[in-house]
């Protein structure tokens, strides 16, 4: 997850919504690996998801920061670790 959240700030650079859709592709894939059930593919398919979710918690708050108006963006940015 934490390499995920590194590599998640530079992968901003292309787009916000084009990491999004890749970010999604990603954790997708690490949920397929894992549906086999030998021991190392659940364990690669749960590594795969986790970069993915690192990098989502890079990206998410600051498509959060731009798109949500102001005077919700404390709820919303409070809320979304919960999610």
């Amino acid at each position: 997850m934490t390499i995920g959240a590194i590599v998640g700030g530079i992968l901003m650079k292309i787009g916000r919504r084009k990491s999004l859709i890749i970010i999604c592709f990603i954790g997708m894939s690490g949920n397929l690996i894992s549906f086999n059930f030998y021991y190392w593919t659940i364990l690669l398919g749960r590594f795969v998801f986790g970069f993915a979710t690192g990098l989502s918690s890079s990206i998410v708050p600051r498509i959060i920061e731009e798109t949500v108006p102001s005077h919700i963006y404390d709820s919303m940015g409070v809320t979304y670790p919960f999610s």
